[in-house]
């Protein structure tokens, strides 16, 4: 067993805060939605979401739908590497496919954005769609 993994071991033993943010810019963004935050409260302790709202694409697809989002923070046990890879497989899960990215069309999207004092994804925490979700926590 490497150090690294040691280490990441010991990030499991006690609960960890963290930070997620997910988006939908389908026809059934809400469903989309609604069926994630639920799906959320099953892998995060102690769940607080915001509202879903409404914003404009950012990135490299500017031309897509406009996106539902939502924040949500809690607690966790999980690494930050498993919960991340929780969500792509719940993403997978819902018809989401690496290709959809590319065309703008994203059934639903949820990221691991803060895990402890760690920005993980420092693009989304810089981004305005997450900075409106953050300030409504």
């Amino acid at each position: 067993m490497k150090a690294a993994d040691i280490n990441e071991e010991k990030a499991t033993a006690h609960p960890t805060e963290v930070i997620v943010c997910g988006g939908s810019n389908v026809p059934q963004c809400h469903t989309e939605m609604e069926l994630a935050c639920r799906w959320l409260g099953e892998v995060i302790d102690n769940l607080r979401i915001t509202t879903p709202y409404f914003t404009a694409p950012e990135g490299p697809c500017p031309g897509s739908a406009p996106y539902l989002n939502a924040v949500a923070c809690g607690t966790t046990t999980h690494t930050s590497r498993e919960l991340s890879a929780m969500m792509k497989n719940y993403e997978s899960s819902r018809g989401r496919l690496p290709e959809h990215k590319k065309t703008g069309r994203i059934i639903i999207d949820i990221d691991v954005v803060k895990y402890g004092d760690t920005v993980v994804s420092p693009d989304e925490f810089a981004s305005d769609y997450f900075r409106k979700g953050l300030s409504r926590l």
